[in-house]
């Protein structure tokens, strides 16, 4: 299996008839990069929803055994059984980790979530309680770790993926391992997204903008009918296609940051074919919606759920198609009218501002 990093991202922008085979294309096209020999788990997140935060969990790849075992070893046990406030807390912490150190660093500040692992080992697995940080391991097939790439966005939707580990990791994630990955999993959100707010399966109905392969506009609506809108999507189209060639392919950084998540915080920009086979560009309205108080603008909104998420404002920044500074620019501001005087802060007032 070769790998291929814009794989991925292309497989997130994928057609697929239902969110479970769109979920088991993107992590088929992620195995090659993140499969550590148990396979590639997926499941969907869903942050606001107290009857069902996780659900549609499938396995691609992994060894028989653990194959007929999985569900009843590691996701009915350990993740159905999660409660709201257990999903929101271990997927609200970082894009990217290893499970031993998000086990340390959750169990180190909630009690309840330590409590809660040690109940599911006694019941499940024999153990007499889950040490801060230690990971349930028996003679049942269990992993002693995974790595896991948490693809969510402002709004509290999306996907995870799941790689199991034959040992425990040593280390943290690699920061430029970690940095690719959270690009990947910002395109992954917002592909998800797409799928969400698809008002129509026809990307030609659904888009403010369409170019076709000689960067002609031959359509345009709304806030993509604006000169300065369709020359900059223009832009980021043709960054796109570049990205895309086999030469930058071998420069996956390089190539993964020139694909933007979103084209000026508003579009992802789409391929699209019509009835005869002619290839388009098209511009599709896919920006995050946030809850959010009255307290803050749109875009603060936006930022500020992100900054929830654990993100750091350069990847805010990537995922939003903005400048680090414009991000900056909003989180400071956001912090004036909620007045927070810390990051760590600015997260707690936004969301005591939180309709939900």
């Amino acid at each position: 299996m070769a790998a291929d990093w814009l794989a991925i991202v292309e497989a997130a922008y994928a057609a697929a008839p239902t969110d479970a085979a769109w979920l088991e294309g993107v992590a088929r096209a992620a195995r090659p990069l993140i499969d550590r020999g148990g396979g590639v788990h997926g499941y969907f997140v869903d942050m606001h929803s107290s009857a069902c935060p996780l659900r549609q969990p499938l396995l691609v790849g992994g060894p028989p055994e653990w194959r007929r075992a999985w569900r009843g070893t590691w996701w009915e046990p350990l993740m159905a059984s999660m409660s709201l406030a257990h999903v929101r807390l271990v997927h609200s912490l970082t894009s990217v980790c290893y499970t031993t150190d998000l086990f340390a660093a959750v169990a180190a500040d909630a009690p309840s979530y330590d409590a809660y692992l040690s109940r599911v080992a006694t019941r499940h697995w024999g153990a007499a309680r889950v040490l801060r940080g230690a990971r349930p391991v028996g003679d049942i097939g269990l992993f002693p770790d995974s790595f896991n790439v948490a693809c969510i966005d402002g709004e509290g939707h999306g996907c995870v993926l799941v790689a199991n580990m034959p040992d425990p990791s040593k280390r943290p994630v690699a920061t430029r391992l970690a940095r690719s990955w959270a690009k990947v999993a910002a395109h992954i959100a917002a592909g998800h997204r797409l799928r969400r707010k698809r008002k129509s399966a026809d990307a030609l109905e659904a888009a403010e903008a369409i170019f076709d392969t000689a960067g002609r506009a031959v359509h345009a609506e709304g806030p993509a009918s604006e000169r300065w809108a369709l020359d900059a999507i223009r832009e980021v189209a043709t960054s796109i296609d570049r990205a895309r060639t086999r030469i930058e392919r071998r420069d996956p950084a390089r190539a993964l940051e020139a694909w933007r998540a979103l084209a000026l915080g508003r579009w992802t920009i789409l391929d699209c074919f019509d009835r005869d086979g002619r290839r388009y560009i098209v511009a599709q309205p896919n920006e995050p919606s946030p809850r959010a108080g009255p307290a803050l603008t749109r875009r603060q909104a936006q930022i500020v759920a992100s900054v929830a998420l654990g993100h750091s404002n350069k990847l805010i920044a990537y995922e939003l198609g903005l400048s680090a500074s414009t991000v900056s620019s909003h989180v400071a501001a956001a912090a004036r009218r909620l007045g927070a005087r810390t990051r760590v802060d600015l997260v707690l007032r936004a969301r005591q501002n939180d309709p939900a």
